[in-house]
Order: C-alpha cells, then structure tokens, then sequence
C-alpha cells in the first residue's frame, strides 16, 4: 500500500480492507506518499461516499456508518439532501502535545521569514500530529514563503505531519485563512487539510 501510494503521489491515497472490528461498517487506511496516516479528514469523507456509493456498505435509513480506521472506529453521518449524497464527520477529539523546548531551535527555523502573532506555535494531534502557528493576519497567510526543508526537520523530529499556518479574516465569506506544509511527507503544500482544519478549530475553542 506504501509503494502504491507513493507511486501515485497524491496527498492522500485511501484503500479498503475487510473489517476486522465488529461494530465497524467498512475499514480503511490512510497513505501519504511517505507514511500511514491514523487519519485524515478529506479522505475520510471520500471514503464514506465511496463506501455507500459502490456497495462496500449499505446505506442505513438513519445515516449513521462507522469507519475503521488506524485512530480507531469513527461516527460518519451519510444523507441524502436534494438529489445529493452528503458526507458528515466527526474528527478524533484533538488535544495539545507539551512540547517544552524540546523544538525550539527547529521552530525557529520552520518559522523563518513568515510574520507571526504573539501566539507561540504549539503541537496538536487528532490522530495525526500538526504543528499549529498563527501569523500576524491574512495577508501574512497569502504572502507566506515557508523554509520547506526547515519546516520537514521540525516535523520529522517531532513525528508531526505538517506546519499548519492560520490568521483571522476579516472580511469575505471566510473567517479564518489556512495554509498547510507536509514537506516531510513529500508534500510542499497541501491545498486542503481537515484534520489540521479541526485541530485549529479547537485550539481556538480552548482559548
């Protein structure tokens, strides 16, 4: 699954195995081009309409499928809604990693040449780790050119899969600007990440 995944060279590849848990209605894993992901926002919601899509699972009346995958049996919600098919999930709860100053000299490299808020950087993990760093405001986001190779250090260090960068918007239909760096898993930059979406969500909620 690895070679294939790496061959391919997306952001994420998702495959299907049988279930080996009970109350799971279908299993998955999760690959980047370099490691296995214990989850994965996107590909997770992929899955889910792939699973009911093409016969790996039954579509349930009430909506509610449980995925299998590597961070554990998670709830999916999957309903009609005007012709459509729509995907809900929820994300393993997130938490901060203390950190100390075990990566400091190797946040100071990933942070080079980008405008950072007061708000130090911090580690957080919803099955897989994310650096999280808020910068200075949305255009900070926009203009952002990251020190890849540093960026990769600090997260191969720390088993993080990516430098996750995030400021307030404060106009247009978005309130938040996001930009996400794997380096270490091959990735320059990811166009869309849920599970460092969700991990931002709630480091903001905490404070």
């Amino acid at each position: 699954m690895q070679q294939i995944a790496a061959w391919l060279n997306l952001s994420e590849t998702v495959f299907f195995l049988p279930v080996s848990v009970p109350d799971a209605d279908y299993h998955i894993r999760i690959f980047t081009p370099r490691a296995e992901l214990p989850f994965a926002g996107h590909p997770s919601v992929g899955a889910a309409w792939a699973a009911v899509t093409h016969g790996v699972t039954a579509y349930k009346p009430d909506g509610r499928l449980r995925q299998q995958c590597a961070a554990g049996v998670l709830p999916v919600d999957v309903f009609e809604r005007h012709g459509a098919l729509l995907v809900r999930l929820r994300a393993p709860r997130a938490r901060p990693i203390d950190t100390g100053d075990t990566y400091a000299e190797a946040l100071r490299g990933a942070c080079t040449g980008l405008r950072v808020s007061a708000q130090p950087a911090a580690l957080w993990n919803n099955g897989p780790n994310w650096w999280l760093l808020e910068l200075a405001d949305a255009q900070a986001i926009r203009q952002a050119v990251p020190e890849l190779a540093a960026i990769a250090r600090l997260t191969q260090a720390s088993a993080a899969v990516g430098l996750a960068i995030y400021a307030p918007v404060h106009d247009g239909d978005a309130d938040l600007a996001v930009r996400a760096f794997c380096p270490g898993d091959g990735i320059a930059e990811d166009p869309v990440t849920g599970s460092a979406n969700a991990c931002i969500a709630a480091r903001l909620h905490g404070e």
